[in-house]
């Protein structure tokens, strides 16, 4: 949206925006004033990170490419003035992080091919309902079953390749990305306001795992490689805010923070 506008529904039970977890409801551009009341929005969808390159075969084998990061704001995100009123914002979800490439195997030459190393994973997006850039006030209204982004898992190690005597190293793991923080609003800059609101069952999501490390093959001085780690968690299961926030008559519960990888 890139104008002012009023969007105003007939009621929260009748009127739906719903995303078929496949795009966002709005984008909100800087200097704009928008009000939005009595309608649900549901099963919107941020785009996730895409997989990393696989590391071609050689001596030693490529190492595979970086996850991207999951984009944010599963619902909306908002750089201007948005007003919320009398609304159901549910079951929406930030991008997850891309999958680290798979490092490429070391061929079999002299010496011993060792493996290439597996890309990490990407970070999931953040706000699974919104990501705020600009000033947000939400009133009579409820955020539930919304989730960050989840981290993409690290790539594994490409396997050694041996040679005679002599062993290729296996390749390490890539390491996990980590979860979007905020499970409903990441409050990013602005003002965040909320008044008598309920906020329940949203998640921060899961960090990705650590890629296993390549298979060192036999031989003299052959090693397997080592396992990535797994991305740490993220706070925030329903709202995570750096700089000022506002709460008054409102509830929060069965909120869930990341888990690590």
């Amino acid at each position: 949206l890139n104008k002012n506008v009023s969007i105003s529904g007939e009621n929260a039970d009748s009127t739906i925006i719903d995303g078929n977890n496949s795009t966002r409801a709005f984008i909100i551009t800087s200097g704009v004033n928008v009000t939005i009341s009595n309608l649900t929005i549901q099963n919107c969808k941020a785009s996730d990170g895409a997989t990393g390159a696989s590391g071609t075969a050689g001596n030693p084998g490529g190492n595979g490419g970086p996850g991207s990061d999951g984009a944010e704001g599963g619902a909306i995100i908002n750089q201007g003035t948005l007003i919320i009123t009398n609304c159901n914002i549910r079951n929406n979800k930030a991008g997850n992080g891309g999958q680290g490439g798979q490092g490429g195997y070391g061929n079999s030459v002299s010496g011993g091919g060792q493996g290439g190393q597996g890309g990490n994973g990407g970070n999931g997006g953040s706000g699974g309902a919104i990501a705020n850039h600009g000033n947000l006030t939400i009133s009579n209204s409820t955020l539930s079953e919304n989730s960050a982004g989840s981290g993409g898992n690290g790539g594994n190690g490409g396997d050694g390749a041996s040679y005679l005597t002599t062993g290729g190293q296996g390749g390490n793991g890539g390491n996990g990305g980590i979860c979007g923080g905020a499970g409903a609003i990441h409050n990013h800059c602005g003002t965040l306001t909320i008044n008598n609101s309920n906020f329940f069952n949203n998640s921060a999501d899961l960090s990705g795992n650590g890629g296993n490390g390549g298979i060192g093959q036999e031989g003299t001085s052959s090693t397997n490689g080592t396992g990535g780690n797994g991305g740490h968690a993220e706070g925030g299961g329903a709202i995570y805010s750096q700089t000022t926030l506002n709460i008054t008559n409102s509830n929060l519960y069965n909120n869930t923070a990341g888990q690590g990888g």
